[in-house]
């Protein structure tokens, strides 16, 4: 991987699209007169500060992602800057020349990848590495405290097989629970986190809460330890749905309430979003997240209203909203969530468009005790 940074722009190769070159490139349709798309490469001046340039490596913009190209060539001069010809990928609708001015400027860095490098972030081993680098360029000044933030998480793609034996969501319930549904047991063969236990089960629900959202313990259960047989119900239950995983170091929302005691600057907060989207699109694997629907264990919840973990603790101790809630939110962490835009599971068309979070005090789960567990629900 090399991080490159701009010195000059010193020519660009603009090459005109027919209407029929741009019809199979857009998905919209431009009419005659005004089509001034381009495509085309530039010439640029660049110093490497980290790594060495190779031919065929894949360039993204650092901070405008949404600009890439491939190096086609390069030439170190003798002021040990480099010459390089960049091909440009996006179709630029105003023309080359005029819309390369906001992101082709000196200063601007450049980070590029080649294939094994690109396929080498998809390992956790490596992301912290990138995650680091990342940070340097966007908030150097937060570097420690945001790279202390990442914890490991698993995005859990579900897939057409319901081995019970496997870590699965639905299925049998696995302990009398007094008419709960049985969402997920997770295997600590398959999830090292749970090395201390053999498995742990999550119940919730769906249909008889007093609110309507399964806010008190009586309305979900967290229970370590199946025992030495199943429990077989006679009752409707939804088969067992195993799935696979994406290991991958993931980063709280900006909400979240850990990134509340960084107090960072509004300017911080939009950059800390840009570095963060640009971090996930380069480390989750498109393909895997398409199936993923959501469904994660471990890691930060991904919230659709306020801080989750703000929520639980309020919701916890009966507490009204204030903020000093957020210095004792910081001691729950995420156990399980689940998303309703997984569309392999039925229950939701009673449970309602609900993303369901299962969270734990840190002590607790240090201490395998998962009486005082939190649900919390969250809809658009």
């Amino acid at each position: 991987m090399t991080t490159l940074e701009i010195i000059k722009l010193k020519e660009t190769n603009a090459v005109t699209l027919t209407a029929e070159e741009l019809k199979e490139k857009v998905f919209f349709e431009v009419s005659g007169e005004e089509i001034k798309a381009q495509t085309g490469s530039v010439i640029l001046e660049v110093s490497i500060i980290e790594g060495e340039i190779n031919i065929g490596d894949h360039a993204v913009f650092l901070f405008d992602s949404t600009h890439t190209g491939d190096i086609l060539s390069s030439m170190k001069q003798e002021t040990g800057n480099y010459i390089i010809d960049l091909k440009l990928e996006p179709v630029y609708l105003e023309g080359l020349e005029l819309s390369i001015q906001h992101f082709i400027e000196p200063g601007k860095i450049i980070i590029s990848l080649n294939d094994l490098e690109k396929s080498s972030l998809l390992k956790i081993d490596n992301q912290k590495q990138f995650l680091s680098r990342l940070l340097k360029h966007f908030l150097p000044k937060r570097h420690d405290s945001i790279l202390d933030l990442a914890i490991k998480s698993y995005l859990c793609a579900p897939n057409e097989y319901d081995n019970e034996n496997k870590s699965h969501f639905l299925g049998k319930p696995k302990h009398e629970v007094n008419s709960l549904f049985h969402l997920s047991t997770l295997l600590s063969t398959e999830i090292e986190e749970l090395h201390t236990i053999e498995n742990l089960s999550f119940y919730l629900d769906v249909n008889n809460s007093d609110t309507g959202l399964p806010e008190s313990d009586r309305d979900f259960k967290v229970v370590s330890n199946i025992g030495s047989s199943m429990n077989i119900d006679d009752s409707q239950y939804d088969k067992a749905n195993n799935f696979t995983t994406q290991q991958f170091f993931d980063l709280p929302s900006p909400e979240h309430s850990t990134m509340f005691s960084l107090n960072l600057s509004y300017d911080e907060i939009d950059l800390y979003i840009e570095m963060k989207s640009f971090y996930l699109e380069h480390i989750i694997d498109k393909s895997f997240e398409q199936k993923v629907g959501g469904n994660k264990i471990f890691g930060y919840p991904d919230s659709i209203q306020n801080c989750v973990s703000y929520e639980a603790e309020r919701i916890n101790n009966s507490r009204e909203y204030n903020d000093e809630i957020y210095n004792e939110a910081k001691n729950w962490m995420m156990l399980l969530q689940i998303s309703p835009d997984c569309k392999m599971f039925d229950f939701f068309n009673q449970f309602g468009y609900n993303t369901i979070y299962f969270m734990i005090r840190k002590e607790d789960f240090k201490e395998n005790n998962f009486q005082n567990c939190q649900v919390v629900i969250q809809n658009t």
